[in-house]
């Protein structure tokens, strides 16, 4: 495998053993046990980030922005974002219909998967709303190319992970 390769693979297949695992059962407990009202705000935050709605909109903005000020980089930054929502949500709708994880609610446990049965109860994983906010986070740190912002958006996009268990 190439050198780039490698680490995807790797990240892969340890997220795969995680979830599969039942390793986010931990994480979404201690998160759980650990709530209170500022918790759930910024929680709150990182849900509404991660919906389609929210990636939408700030593509939109970007590329109006462009439009208005005349500028090709702020264009192509709300088009990058567009693309980035687009091939990730088709990604995932895919991903969730193959993998068919049972969601929390059916009290089906972590390692039950039905592939391809194409139901509600079966679009645990991925999680749709951590994929938006990874591809508008993405596509604006690459387009604004600034470690410090880069990391925010990052954060943020992280947060909306956190906040879906």
């Amino acid at each position: 495998l190439s050198s780039s390769v490698l680490p995807l693979t790797a990240a892969v297949l340890t997220e795969s053993a995680l979830i599969f695992g039942g390793g986010d059962l931990w994480m979404k407990d201690a998160m759980q046990r650990s709530q209170s009202s500022s918790t759930e705000r910024i929680a709150s935050i990182g849900n509404f980030y991660g919906t389609t709605f929210a990636g939408a909109a700030v593509a939109v903005g970007v590329y109006s922005t462009g439009l208005l000020a005349k500028s090709y980089s702020w264009r192509t930054a709300g088009r990058r974002i567009a693309e980035s929502l687009v091939l990730a949500g088709v990604t995932t709708t895919v991903l969730k219909a193959a993998v068919g994880r049972a969601r929390p609610y059916t009290n089906m446990g972590s390692t039950h998967v039905s592939p391809f049965a194409f139901k509600e109860d079966y679009y645990s994983w991925p999680s749709g709303h951590t994929t938006v906010a990874f591809a508008v986070s993405s596509s604006l740190a690459r387009s604004i190319d600034n470690a410090w912002v880069g990391s925010l958006l990052y954060l943020g996009a992280a947060s909306t992970g956190a906040a879906r268990m």
